[in-house]
């Protein structure tokens, strides 16, 4: 099992990660990437759930 720090760091990793996609969509959007743009919202889905199953056992460790 994983400390509350570890967990803490990978959440800021991933919230990072999740920032630096955000931008990656805005411009896949805005030059109308359709394909670019499904891959990268497939990966920000994923990065979402990572998000959710590190806060759930930050609050099993609470």
């Amino acid at each position: 099992m994983k400390s509350q720090e570890e967990l803490d760091e990978k959440l800021v990793g991933l919230v990072h990660s999740l920032e630096e996609l955000s931008q990656a969509i805005y411009r896949a959007n805005r030059d109308n990437d359709t394909e670019e743009l499904a891959k990268l919202l497939e990966k920000r889905t994923e990065l979402e759930a990572e998000c959710k199953k590190i806060e759930r056992m930050r609050y099993e460790l609470s």
